[in-house]
């Protein structure tokens, strides 16, 4: 297990609470109902930790879909959390501005000859994002018009 895994969940959690409060503000402005669950999640680097997940209902109360925190462990991401519904997954992630870089290093067994870097994202400002394509490195921040589309298309 990792040894600050208790900071980088406590960390996750804010940012969770974070992105709940939005989303919530946003379905009310809507009319749309939702409701915060406790979960538990497991990943290897840090055993068992607790959580929350927003369910978001339709108008019979019937779970249409769900914002379901899927790891804290990521390449290139300080979190992710799927929005799940019987259409699929969209996946949102929590991105830093000059986050994860690929890194090259090229030695002639003297030293180093040549290093290069490659950014996994172009983002400048901290938040969550929508990750459309995994292979693209620009990334569409999440705002309430985003979300709300997404959530009509999970229906």
């Amino acid at each position: 297990m990792v040894k600050d895994a208790g900071e980088k969940i406590g960390l996750f959690n804010s940012r969770l609470d974070m992105l709940f409060e939005n989303v919530a503000k946003w379905l009310d402005e809507v009319g749309i109902k939702w409701k915060v669950y406790e979960r538990t999640n497991h990943e290897n680097q840090s055993g068992p930790y607790d959580t929350k997940e927003l369910r978001i209902f339709d108008a019979d109360n019937q779970e249409m879909a769900r914002l379901e925190p899927y790891g804290i462990w990521l390449i290139g991401a300080s979190g992710r959390v799927d929005l799940v519904s019987v259409m699929g997954r969209e996946m949102f992630v929590y991105l830093k501005p000059n986050g994860a870089k690929l890194e090259r290093t090229i030695s002639d067994g003297k030293g180093i000859i040549d290093k290069t870097e490659w950014p996994l994202t172009e983002e400048t400002v901290e938040g969550w994002y929508w990750i459309d394509n995994p292979q693209r490195r620009k990334h569409p921040p999440l705002d309430k018009d985003l979300f709300i589309d997404l959530l009509e298309n999970a229906k």
